[in-house]
């Protein structure tokens, strides 16, 4: 529905410089660098921002691209979130699915947002909270995908085994340890064609 991936590639399409150092700056520091330990709740969305401007300014040097004079972090990051939307179809995919009898659950990477404006946001975790069985958020649980605990940790929350679950997500990454745990995955790569997929999976017509 609405994630911290999909904010990563709103951010990345608002610079029209390098989408190479967007990403490496991003995932700067891998399992120990800021973007993780966001995701994590060990830092906020403030302590956030000077970390990933430096992250970028860094690898601006490294690879000899210029960032533009007006670069800000707050100021794109904050365009991204404004611009979030839920995924209609499949909203009412889940809801189908939840109404047959299926237990559904959001598993997604978000952060602590001591944003002004973080209200809106808040509202829309909130308002997706109440149409799904569960809502799973990284910076909640000190987890984030695609470590495999929180996979397992999924597993607990849902009470059932990984044979029984279907994980859609539109970042291949984080399918392979859902699929090592032997879950069903599907990669959202435009909704119609998931759509198909879980209809083909759970044998329920949800469009």
């Amino acid at each position: 529905m609405c994630c911290h991936d999909e904010i990563h590639r709103t951010f990345l399409m608002c610079l029209v410089f390098s989408r190479g150092l967007l990403s490496d700056a991003f995932q700067k520091g891998g399992p120990e660098g800021a973007t993780t330990r966001l995701m994590r709740g060990e830092i906020t969305f403030s302590q956030w921002i000077p970390l990933m401007e430096e992250n970028c300014r860094k690898c601006s040097e490294t690879s000899g691209i210029s960032l533009p004079e007006n670069f800000s972090v707050n100021q794109i990051f904050g365009k991204a979130i404004s611009a979030r939307k839920i995924n209609g179809p499949m909203l009412q995919a889940a809801l189908m699915l939840r109404k047959k009898g299926f237990t559904t659950a959001i598993l997604t990477n978000t952060w602590l947002d001591d944003r002004a404006e973080r209200d809106g946001l808040a509202q829309l975790m909130c308002e997706l909270k109440t149409h799904f069985d569960f809502l799973i958020e990284s910076c909640q649980v000190g987890m984030v995908k695609p470590e495999p605990q929180i996979y397992r940790f999924l597993l607990d929350t849902l009470k059932t085994s990984p044979s029984e679950v279907v994980f859609l997500d539109d970042i291949g990454a984080n399918l392979k340890p859902a699929r090592d745990l032997g879950m069903v995955t599907i990669l959202v790569k435009d909704t119609d064609t998931a759509l198909r997929e879980l209809e083909k999976v759970t044998r329920i017509q949800v469009t």
